[in-house]
C-alpha cells in the first residue's frame, strides 16, 4: 500500500509499505479518505517537536485528523462497527492507568500516544487501530469527518471558557 512517509526533517516521500495485518480482538482497519494537516504536523515535519513529543521518531506516517471508512473489523468489536461506514478517528491513545486516566481524564494522560506523531497516522491507504479510536459519523463527505477532531477541541475550549454569550448591541450603539 502507498503511504506519505516523513523520512526526516523536511523530507517526505510516497512509498510502498506493507498492508496492516488483520485486526485483532477489539481492533479495526480503516481506509482514510480525508486527512487534515494541522500545525503539529507542520512542526513535526520541520523537526521542531522535542523527542518527548515525538519529534525524533522518523520515519513516520503523519496525519491525525482522519475521516475514513471501516475496511475490516476484528473479533469482539461492538456490533455497530461493521465494514463500510464512515468514521471519524480519535487520535489520542491513553494508557488507561496513570492518574488522569484513573479519574476519567484520558485526554490529559501522562503517557498518551498520538496517531500521526508517536504512531503511524492517516496519510496511508489503510490504518489499523483500536475500536475505541473510531466513531461512526453521518457525514456526507470525508473532509467533514476529518474535521471532527479539531472541531471537538474548539468546542471543548468554548465550553471550558464558560460558553459563548452573545450580547446584542445597545440601542445607543445601534443608532450611531
Amino acid at each position: 500500500m502507498r503511504a506519505a512517509v516523513t523520512e526526516g526533517v523536511g523530507a517526505m516521500a510516497v512509498l510502498e509499505r506493507p498492508e496492516p495485518t488483520d485486526p485483532g480482538p477489539g481492533e479495526v482497519v480503516v481506509s482514510p479518505q480525508a486527512v487534515g494537516i494541522c500545525g503539529s504536523d507542520y512542526h513535526f515535519f520541520l523537526g521542531e517537536l522535542s523527542p518527548e513529543a515525538g519529534g525524533s521518531q522518523f520515519p513516520r506516517v503523519q496525519g491525525h485528523e482522519i475521516g475514513a471508512t471501516i475496511a475490516a473489523v476484528g473479533p469482539d468489536c461492538p456490533p455497530e462497527l461493521v465494514v463500510g461506514p464512515r468514521v471519524a478517528v480519535w487520535p489520542l491513545q491513553a494508557c488507561g492507568e496513570c492518574y488522569p486516566c484513573s479519574v476519567g481524564r484520558p485526554n490529559t494522560c501522562d503517557y498518551f500516544e498520538l496517531i500521526g506523531i508517536h504512531l503511524d497516522g492517516g496519510l496511508q491507504q489503510q490504518l489499523r487501530t483500536g475500536q475505541d479510536q473510531v466513531f461512526p459519523i453521518r457525514a456526507e463527505t470525508p473532509a467533514v469527518a476529518a474535521m471532527a477532531e479539531p472541531l471537538s477541541i474548539a468546542v471543548r475550549a468554548v465550553n471550558r471558557a464558560g460558553g459563548c454569550r452573545y450580547q446584542a448591541p445597545s440601542a445607543a450603539v445601534q443608532a450611531a
